[in-house]
């Protein structure tokens, strides 16, 4: 009986550590995805315009960022309609931009 109550208790251990790091790197994903997402909003790292798109809808909805700052990113989801020929929604994401 001792035995098995040692097993369940390493195993129990074990489980909390596998479970802590798979918490705490995807944290370090997460950061990592957003420093990425600002990088293809930007029109950076060869990125097509639904590519920007999505980035900057990513960013915008996970951004803390107030002021030109956010202003940056509605204009470059603006750049990435604009590129994808879709001028109503270019000129929508350009109209939110109050500096």
């Amino acid at each position: 009986m001792m035995g098995s109550r040692k097993r369940f208790s390493a195993s129990w251990r074990l489980t909390s550590v596998i479970v802590l790091a798979g918490t705490l790197s995807t944290g370090v994903s997460a950061f990592g995805q957003s420093a990425q997402d600002r990088r293809l909003c930007q029109g950076e790292d060869g990125a097509s315009a639904t590519q920007r798109i999505d980035a900057c809808s990513a960013v915008i909805k996970a951004t803390r960022d107030k002021g030109e700052k956010l202003a940056e990113v509605y204009n470059d989801r603006g750049v990435g309609h604009r590129m994808n020929g879709d001028l109503d929604r270019a000129i929508q994401d350009l109209s939110l931009i109050h500096i």
